[in-house]
């Protein structure tokens, strides 16, 4: 028997599939998410983030030990990719437009600034402030938060299976003989492009069609190229990556969409382009 159980939190719906005796920690898993959505967000005033952004350069504060490991986290990957995937580019989104949680459909644009690292990392779960780069995480949160939610099911509340789904971001886990299909819809006419059979990974997909905005000049998306600050200009509407877990699928979705080099290794992506076009986009290890 298998519990099920969703709800909103992210701005996105979260789905939960574990087995029966894990259905006691359904409340307990609503708090924690909703907990982190007032933490995390970069729409709170008053949160870590906030307190994080509003220091000055050389300044030090401590923060909560997971924060701490997400923000490094997001770290290892902005200098991984050189810089193409970034989690300092809260600036740019403002003067991109995206100053208020979704949804909306109107923005202005602001003066660009050049995206800058932002922080180090000190011992004691401590952080510097490096320069004036600001933090917003995204995508990359939830990504990060579903793998610990994973780890904790598994290693703390013996599930022996389990599907976490929070919007575009899926994990799934088994032990037992259990698989799990995954369709992957048609951003376009939401139709079947390819059924994905897994017992164990990460499937995290991104479109530059969902979160979109007018401003007075172009429509605009909320992928932005870490280097430069600017939406990404592709033929590439949605990636879907599909790796061991969703902190890097989450940025290898978004580096589809900005580079052709395997950045994160051996991994299998499925690509929509602009005309409506589908295929599996291969990628080889280069590091």
């Amino acid at each position: 028997m298998t519990h099920t159980f969703t709800f909103r939190a992210m701005n996105v719906d979260f789905s939960f599939t574990l087995p029966q005796h894990c259905a006691p920690l359904e409340p307990m898993l609503k708090q924690w998410l909703l907990a982190l959505e007032q933490q995390w967000s970069r729409f709170t005033d008053d949160n870590e983030l906030a307190q994080i952004d509003r220091l000055a350069i050389g300044e030090t504060i401590q923060i909560n030990p997971l924060l701490y490991a997400c923000l490094q986290s997001a770290h290892k990957f902005y200098l991984r990719t050189n810089g193409l995937f970034s989690p300092y580019l809260r600036k740019q989104m403002v003067a991109n437009g995206y100053v208020t949680s979704f949804p909306f459909r109107h923005s202005a644009l602001r003066t660009l600034p050049k995206p800058k690292t932002a922080l180090s990392f000190l011992p004691q779960y401590t952080v510097q402030k490096y320069a004036r780069g600001e933090v917003d995480l995204g995508g990359f949160a939830k990504g990060f938060l579903i793998d610990q939610l994973c780890l904790m099911l598994k290693n703390s509340y013996h599930a022996e299976y389990g599907q976490i789904i929070g919007g575009d971001d899926m994990r799934v886990w088994s032990t037992t003989d259990k698989e799990w299909l995954v369709p992957l819809l048609h951003p376009i006419d939401g139709t079947t492009m390819t059924t994905l059979r897994l017992k164990n990974g990460a499937i995290a997909t991104s479109s530059r069609l969902q979160r979109t905005w007018q401003t007075n000049q172009e429509l605009v998306h909320h992928i932005l190229n870490g280097q430069t600050g600017l939406p990404a200009q592709t033929q590439i509407v949605q990636a879907t990556f599909i790796c061991d877990d969703l902190a890097t699928g989450e940025v290898g979705a978004k580096l589809c969409f900005l580079t052709d080099e395997a950045l994160l290794g051996q991994a299998s992506c499925y690509i929509v382009q602009t005309d409506g076009s589908h295929q599996w986009q291969k990628q080889h290890a280069i590091c």
